[in-house]
């Protein structure tokens, strides 16, 4: 799910090499889709909101977490600042986006 893929903040950092290659997968073929669908202007703008994010909120997920947890405490925040995110460069809802992507999927399939 897109939930799930927002929450990750690397791949290939345990020892299932499968389930890296799926993220990788998936990673690829959203990206395929977000330009096909809306072009490099959004895809880059989606880029720009996360970049535009006050360190002060970084810096406020971050403190108190120890360095072991830092990844998944990241994590936890692009998935709270995900769906603001996107529906404001795309215009829609993230679950709305969602399941658009997987009707493509369906269609890239065959």
């Amino acid at each position: 799910s897109l939930d799930a893929l927002t929450g990750l903040t690397i791949f290939g950092h345990d020892s299932d090499d499968e389930q890296t290659l799926r993220n990788y997968g998936y990673a690829a073929l959203l990206t395929s889709y977000l330009l096909q669908t809306y072009g490099n202007e959004r895809v880059l703008r989606l880029y720009d909101a996360y970049a535009a994010t006050p360190p002060a909120t970084v810096q406020a997920v971050l403190a108190d977490v120890p360095p072991d947890e830092r990844f998944a405490a990241l994590g936890l925040l692009a998935q709270e600042l995900t769906p603001t995110y996107i529906e404001q460069t795309s215009g829609i809802a993230l679950p709305a986006l969602e399941a658009d992507f997987d009707a493509w999927l369906e269609t890239q399939a065959q």
